[in-house]
């Protein structure tokens, strides 16, 4: 017999659900003089032009990131920041130039000089710790090469993240443009896996180098960067989706294996950042009114159980299409369990009951694709009792879900091909034309190739060539000729309001503030265990009837 009614229902999810892409807070970097500092490498005219536009170039990315707002961590949507599609048009004119510099200092590094300390900080929006490395006038030139290579690195996971929030704005609220958001995302892929290169090529070592792995910041993690590009591919995939969604076309088999590919491409980012991100229950918040906490982690623990729960939903219609009932029912079951309450996503499967941060932008869908389910299972089983009788079996007896999908590539990052400057010290400049006066000269000697060529007043190379990492307001005379700081951003963000956060408070306490509103002691009580101590969880919870 053929399917029922009930089986009408195959396709109403809602789009608004495949739509969850995370804003990463933007990193707003401290003022970096580079212009100032390289003065004695830049002699040559056409050379220290190009460093002044550089300079133009990092002021201009600081600008658009925010450092207008007086804040080192900024929300990616606080009003009145640069778009991002503008702050992409900045760090892409910059890293041209920087790619640039650190060419011309890998071919001449005689030629990288600092008159005055070049400093590199830049705040993590990942784990909300800043990373500032000094190195001084007498630092070597692979110790200056390092200096760039953070600075690349920064500027390149900044790019990534930032194309995440372009590929947002591109699909916009009325999510009208999901093709166009998913070229960028692949973009970002891209970008985040040409950095992960770099990184595992050359960068990692040079940064060791000078900083040494503890001290790296979490974006110079190789594995941090592939965790990204994953999480990009997933975020593409869904578009791809929603796509199919919005068309109406999409068949449920291929619907499935697509779902259970985003699932796949997002377990494999989240297990990358429990592996390599260090303490994940604040990672990637900002404070603001803006942003309420809600931690990349605890975002990517819903969406995996919500794409799971959506391949177990497609794969319910297509086996209740087939006529095999029971197995559908089995199905559907499973979809309806991935999507309950839980208090913690990052150790069980399903969904916290409060939705905070951007996840709370899912909030609509999510309860419509819930109300779906409830019906769907209800309307199967009633069916099934009354016409078809067919024997529902235990999940792990039931056919086993199709391989995953992937089908989203990253789009190569463009790689560049730059003309190497010309570097030249005063110290070279005044040999090289010493050099060309003897050789004027009859009788003197051929002059010595411009590379040997020093001023006989340079001091010897360090000894070291390993930064020290100094405590945050450490006195600087005497120290290295590179150093780092490694500081804390305060003030944390408040805590997320589920199992990874300690309750403040025991089973009977109350609430002032719920109290002044009118609610019982009991009621109080009860919804503040229920939301583990989170007033506004709780306030929620009273004003619904618990």
């Amino acid at each position: 017999p053929m399917a029922a009614s009930s089986s009408s229902a195959g396709l109403p999810v809602p789009p608004g659900l495949t739509a969850g892409i995370f804003a990463i807070p933007r990193g707003v970097p401290q003022p970096c003089t580079l212009l100032k500092a390289l003065g004695p490498s830049l002699e040559h005219g056409p050379t220290e032009q190009a460093v002044e536009r550089l300079q133009k170039g990092r002021d201009n990315v600081a600008s658009l990131l925010g450092s207008g707002t007086g804040k080192p961590i900024v929300p990616a949507q606080d009003p009145g920041l640069s778009p991002a599609i503008e702050v992409l048009r900045g760090i892409d004119a910059f890293h041209t130039l920087l790619a640039q510099l650190i060419l011309s200092g890998e071919v001449n590094p005689e030629g990288l000089q600092l008159g005055s300390d070049f400093v590199v900080e830049w705040p993590s929006p990942l784990n909300r710790i800043a990373t500032k490395v000094k190195i001084k006038p007498s630092a070597e030139p692979s110790q200056i090469l390092a200096g760039f290579h953070l600075e690349a690195t920064m500027v390149l996971a900044t790019k990534g993240m930032v194309q995440m929030v372009d590929a947002r704005d591109t699909l916009g609220e009325d999510l009208v443009d999901p093709k166009g958001a998913a070229e960028r995302l692949k973009s970002a892929a891209g970008t985040f896996e040409y950095l992960r290169e770099q990184l595992e090529k050359e960068w990692s070592g040079s940064l060791n180098s000078v900083l040494g792995a503890a001290q790296r910041p979490i974006e110079s993690n190789p594995n941090i960067c592939a965790a990204f590009r994953d999480l990009c591919l997933a975020n593409a995939q869904q578009m791809a989706i929603l796509v199919s969604l919005q068309s109406g076309n999409g068949k449920p088999t291929l619907l499935s294996k697509l779902s259970l590919g985003v699932h796949s491409l997002l377990k494999n980012a989240l297990d990358r950042f429990k592996a390599h991100g260090g303490d994940l229950s604040n990672l990637a918040c900002a404070v603001s009114k803006n942003d309420p906490s809600c931690p990349l982690p605890i975002f990517l623990a819903c969406q995996i159980s919500l794409w799971q729960s959506l391949a177990y939903y497609w794969q319910s219609v297509t086996y209740w299409d087939k006529a095999e009932y029971g197995q559908g029912i089995a199905y559907l079951k499973q979809a309806h369990a991935l999507v309950a309450d839980v208090k913690d996503p990052l150790k069980a499967p399903g969904i916290p009951r409060h939705h905070t941060g951007q996840f709370g932008e899912l909030t609509q869908p999510l309860s419509e694709y819930k109300a779906l389910l409830n019906e769907l299972l209800a309307g199967f089983t009633r069916e099934n009792n009354q016409i078809y009788f067919s024997a529902v079996p235990a999940l792990a007896d039931a056919d086993v879900l199709p391989a995953p999908v992937v089908m989203m590539k990253t789009i190569a990052f463009p790689t560049p091909t730059p003309v190497p400057l010309q570097l030249q010290s005063r110290a070279q400049a005044a040999a090289l034309a010493a050099a060309a006066a003897t050789a004027a000269t009859p009788g003197s000697p051929p002059a010595p190739p411009a590379s040997t060529l020093a001023s006989p007043e340079a001091p010897p190379p360090p000894e070291y060539n390993v930064l020290a990492v100094l405590p945050d307001g450490a006195s600087t005379p005497g120290a290295p000729p590179a150093y780092a700081t490694v500081t804390t951003i305060e003030p944390e963000p408040p805590a997320y309001p589920g199992a990874t956060a300690p309750t403040p408070s025991g089973p009977g306490a109350t609430s002032s503030r719920l109290q002044a509103m009118g609610f019982p002691p009991a009621a109080i009580q009860r919804a503040l265990a229920e939301a583990q101590g989170n007033e506004e969880a709780a306030l929620e919870l009273l004003l619904s009837g618990m």
